[in-house]
């Protein structure tokens, strides 16, 4: 019985693309979705993505003021 040794690189290789494919999935399948919702309601779409934005700069001014103290 021959025992064939393998190699811990390629199979990490192997779960890597195979995660990528799965979430390169998931995400074009998110993706047709946000659109699908932004076709039917543009305003609630801009005004999402406006609050969102906000959202960010605001922790990001919070966090960076934080530095400086």
């Amino acid at each position: 019985m021959s025992k064939t040794k393998i190699d811990p690189r390629k199979q990490a290789q192997a779960a890597a693309k195979k995660a990528f494919a799965v979430a390169k999935t998931k995400f074009h399948k998110a993706e047709k979705e946000v659109n699908k919702h932004i076709k039917k309601d543009p305003a609630k779409a801009v005004m999402l993505a406006a609050g969102i934005g906000a959202a960010i700069g605001a922790i990001t001014m919070l966090v960076l003021s934080k530095k400086k103290q």
